[in-house]
Order: C-alpha cells, then sequence, then structure tokens
C-alpha cells in the first residue's frame, strides 16, 4: 500500500511476483459496494460456504416470488377503462405503476438468473456422463491420492514447478505439473517423469 492521497494498493502475484492488480481507495470502495451486498457477501458469512449459499439461494427464491406477487398485481390493475386509460392511477402513482411493471421484468430475470447462478439444490449440477467414466475410469481412492503425494513429496518435480494437478486416465493416477515457463509434463504416480 503506497502512501498517496489516493490511497493506492498493488496485489502482486506469489507465483510470478508479477503485479497482477493496481486499485485506488476509490476503485476498492465502488467494488466493495457493488459485490458485498449484492451477493450478500460480508465475511462472516462467507466463511461458512453451505450456510452462505442457502442464503443466497433462499432470499432469491423469495425476491423472486415476491417480484411475481408485484408484476401480478400490477398486471391486474391494467384494464380499458371508460375514460380510455388503461391504468387507474394518475400523475406520480401513474408512472411509479408503469415503472413498476417495466422494472418488475427487469427485477424477475435478475433474481431468478441470480437464483440459477447459485446451482439451487443441485438443480444445474453437471452429471457425470458415460464419455468421462471411460476415459477417467473410476475414482481414485484417497488412499492412492495420498500415497502418490507423499511419493511426490519424496521424489518432487523440478524446483520451478507452480502447479501439480491430478489427471486421471483410465482409472490409473497421473499428475500434470506446470512450471513457471508454463510448460505442462505429465507424472505417474510416483512423480517420474512420462513423455
Amino acid at each position: 500500500m503506497f502512501d498517496d492521497p489516493a490511497g493506492t494498493r498493488l496485489y502482486v502475484s506469489s507465483a510470478t511476483g508479477e503485479i497482477v492488480l493496481w486499485t485506488t481507495r476509490t476503485e476498492r470502495f465502488w467494488n466493495w459496494l457493488g459485490s458485498i451486498p449484492h451477493w450478500i457477501y460480508p465475511t462472516v458469512l462467507r466463511r461458512h460456504g453451505p450456510l452462505w449459499a442457502e442464503v443466497v439461494i433462499w432470499t432469491s427464491i423469495v425476491g423472486g416470488f415476491l417480484t411475481v406477487i408485484g408484476l401480478y398485481i400490477g398486471i391486474a390493475q391494467f384494464k380499458h377503462r371508460a375514460n380510455g386509460r388503461l391504468s387507474p392511477y394518475r400523475g406520480w402513482f401513474y408512472w411509479h405503476h408503469i415503472g413498476g411493471l417495466l422494472f418488475g421484468i427487469l427485477s424477475l430475470t435478475w433474481v431468478i438468473s441470480g437464483t440459477f447462478s447459485m446451482d439451487p439444490f443441485g438443480f444445474l449440477a453437471d452429471r457425470p456422463t458415460d464419455e468421462r467414466v471411460r476415459l477417467a475410469g473410476d475414482p481414485i481412492p484417497w488412499d492412492d491420492v495420498r500415497a502418490s503425494l507423499a511419493a511426490i513429496q519424496a521424489n518432487p518435480p523440478p524446483s520451478n514447478t507452480v502447479l501439480l494437478a491430478t489427471a486421471p486416465i483410465g482409472g490409473r493416477l497421473y499428475w500434470l505439473a506446470t512450471d513457471t515457463a508454463g510448460s505442462v509434463h505429465r507424472l505417474d504416480q510416483a512423480g517420474a517423469r512420462l513423455p
């Protein structure tokens, strides 16, 4: 953090040492305002992931329900009246009625998309396909992964390795080791390099 009037702060990548973000106090304020209240993201709640997800899902379901009720009431008020008007309201109440219907539609799509983005109750969860099972094989038991990690720890990949990811094929455990240059090398279960 710099001691400047703008409150500049740098965020540096721990893997590469590059500056990945340069922000000012004003930018951080607007980013906080745009994300924390929007996603119901206070740290005290976000620390408990499943609870946070349930809160977001249920508040968005309730919000969607209330928006549908509001739209229903607003649409039910539309009738062709003897004076030729569609809305029973005048002045600011008329504009509130029309604006409520327009923004109600926008709010409903926003709330529904937010609900679906949380994958409520596993409704949109990916289901394993036969192709994935044929390629990867049965899931690797955690004891095998733990033993493989111990073997790799005893025989580590080169020191410039920054990422190690599992890559099972045909029920056998393999690893992909990425180095600082971005090259990816395949390792076997014991950590030996493969072609």
